[in-house]
């Protein structure tokens, strides 16, 4: 039981940090945006009310469970207020006037919120029971969860009018903030509103009113924090450019650190006795000074190694570029470099298949690399005829996708054969006297390639010429 409750509460208290670290990353991307600052104290409130809702069932003594419950209605009220005009402002604030719809609400909220707290109205007694705490509901009580109701199905029905007006990378961002909004909105409506009060009469006291129930609505909760997660992490959604890459990097490091701290403390205290002998002292300054270039060593290591297994989820193409730039000063021959853009690529975008042609009109040398494609596939890609084409296309930039090139006038025989050999997206290599393609086929999750990653791809493009004309 001791167990299950301290993994319960390590489990909230990651929950409570994580939404906290999601508000202000939301907030402090652009203070001034109303959808920003409701989806700041949108989340606040809803952790606040994962706090009252989770230790109001804790044996912390009738006093406290008996706040804890109270505040836990005003979070909930209050959240569902907050839920309804976060909705109003995002992606974009719908044409009501507030004074006609917010502000009438908002009274009413902060009405039932003095109720609970200082009346017996809506929560007229509680009583501690084994698993949790159970009361007798007031006058108000089901007034009460009439117009909870009304603001969280309201706020599920404007989402849903909102991402049908959304489009393009947009449209994708909201969805999955509808997904996660919609699930706790139905869970939340359907067992602690509706089916808690149908079974609550003169102090219920089963197992499945007093914990079962509150525990399956504050863990649904969970749904939109992993939804709002995954959309800023993968899809940008505020603009944010969180990098899971990143985080794990910062959190492996304070791993690591922490660890070491605590078996230093604990190594002292059974060698020494005290941290302020000599001994100790010295052993702090050589164990310090070991740390210090160990993890000079392993620093860049690490991190290479975590941005390049989670780029394909979440990368930073500056970052990237940047390691690719380092790692072909390095190279002694345009294979290295070739492999270097080749995994680069893989890592980030995950196509199926990547190939590259360059010649240098200086030396005369030329070279080609091909990754999945076929013998027959390769035949065609280095046929004079096929070169031609690709090359007549110079002039439409440094990057395009085979679908912008679909049914353009004299692009015919271009499109057919990118059609053919599944490529998706032509770059152009070019660097002084060399001249290139670098072809890349379709993703592998069968998703277009993103107006980030086209952007990226054409300034990695840049970096590989220049490379590639030192090394041929």
């Amino acid at each position: 039981m001791v167990a299950g409750i301290n993994i319960s509460i390590i489990l909230i208290v990651i929950t409570i940090l994580w939404n906290l670290f999601l508000a202000f990353s939301v907030l402090l991307k652009n203070p001034q945006k109303p959808s920003h600052r409701c989806f700041f104290i949108l989340v606040l409130v809803l952790t606040f009310w994962i706090f009252c809702s989770f230790f109001a069932n804790e044996p912390l003594g009738e006093y406290w469970q008996n706040i804890l419950f109270r505040l836990d209605f005003v979070g909930g009220i209050l959240g569902s207020y907050l839920f309804l005009l976060f909705v109003f402002h995002f992606p974009r604030r719908i044409g009501l006037p507030q004074w006609l719809v917010l502000r009438p609400l908002f009274l009413v909220s902060i009405f039932f919120s003095l109720v609970i707290l200082f009346t017996n109205l809506v929560i007229q007694e509680t009583r501690i029971v084994e698993g949790g705490i159970a009361y007798r509901s007031g006058p108000l009580d089901s007034p009460y969860a009439i117009f909870n109701l009304l603001l969280l199905t309201g706020g599920a029905i404007i989402l849903l009018r909102q991402y049908q007006k959304t489009e393009g990378v947009e449209r994708l961002q909201v969805f999955y903030l509808v997904i996660g909004a919609i699930i706790p909105v139905v869970i939340l409506s359907s067992t602690v509103i509706l089916l808690e009060r149908f079974l609550n009469f003169d102090f219920a006291t089963s197992s499945l009113v007093v914990s079962v129930i509150p525990r399956l609505a504050l863990y649904s909760t969970a749904v939109f924090t992993f939804t709002a997660s995954y959309a800023i992490l993968r899809h940008r959604l505020f603009g944010i450019k969180v990098l899971l890459g990143k985080l794990i990097f910062w959190f492996f490091t304070a791993l690591f650190l922490f660890t070491i701290f605590y078996l230093v403390v604990l190594s002292e205290q059974n060698l020494f006795g005290t941290f302020f002998t000599l001994d100790a002292i010295l052993a702090n300054i050589f164990l310090a000074i070991v740390l210090g270039v160990g993890f000079m060593l392993f620093e860049q290591r690490l991190q290479n190694f975590v941005n390049f297994s989670f780029s394909s989820f979440s990368f930073d193409p500056e970052e990237t570029i940047r390691s690719f730039i380092v790692g072909a000063a390095t190279a002694d021959n345009y294979d290295e470099i070739v492999k270097k853009a080749f995994d680069i690529v893989q890592s980030c975008s995950v196509p199926l298949k990547q190939g590259i042609l360059v010649a240098s009109l200086d030396s005369g040398k030329s070279f080609s690399r091909w990754k999945n494609f076929s013998r027959e596939e390769i035949s065609l890609l280095e046929d004079k005829g096929t070169i031609n084409a690709f090359f007549k296309s110079y002039g439409m930039g440094n990057l395009f996708l085979r679908s912008e090139i679909e049914g353009e006038k004299g692009k015919g025989d271009l499109f057919n054969i990118m059609q053919r050999l599944e490529v998706e997206i032509t770059m152009f290599l070019r660097y002084k006297n060399l001249e290139g393609v670098y072809l890349l086929g379709r993703k592998v999750n069968k998703q277009a390639y993103t107006a980030e990653e086209t952007v990226f791809l054409e300034k990695l493009s840049s970096e590989i010429s220049a490379n590639l004309s030192r090394t041929l």
